[in-house]
């Protein structure tokens, strides 16, 4: 593999641990982890601000890091990272609206900062329900394996 294949796998990895951290109650490594592999990941989206898969993994570190935030009290700090991932999000969605993945990434992206934003939780939730009715709408359009 290359040197970009091994920053990717690096991140992953400290994202894993995180998750190993957060599962056992220890907030702070879990933290720091998450912040040490999104170091990378923003330098891998940096390199290629069009390689959706960097980009994405970027979101989702945003997202990692937000949620410690948030569940150590600093709302401000978790908001953030969650407008970060939101902004990221946004773009992989408009690139491409049949990726799923990524439809339903910018509805994660919804409900993490309706739990910050009381003032625009309405409004986000509403966006969010909109993503999954056309989803499904879509997918009812196209009917199911069973129906075919």
């Amino acid at each position: 593999p290359n040197h970009t294949e091994w920053q990717r796998d690096l991140s992953v990895s400290y994202d894993r641990v995180g998750d190993m951290h957060k599962a056992t109650g220890d907030n702070e490594a879990a933290l720091k982890a998450y912040q040490d592999g999104l170091a990378i990941a923003r330098k891998l989206a940096a390199l290629d601000p069009n390689h959706t898969e960097w980009q994405r993994d970027l979101s989702v570190s945003h997202n990692k890091v937000g949620d410690m935030h948030k569940a150590t009290g600093d709302n401000e700090a978790a908001l953030k990272a969650y407008q970060e991932s939101l902004t990221i999000r946004r773009k992989l969605a408009a690139l491409d609206p049949k990726i799923v993945e990524w439809q339903t990434d910018l509805v994660v992206s919804y409900y993490k900062l309706a739990q910050i934003q009381e003032q625009k939780r309405t409004l986000l939730y509403r966006d969010a329900l909109n993503i999954l009715k056309r989803l499904y709408s879509e997918n009812n359009q196209r009917g199911t394996i069973e129906d075919k």
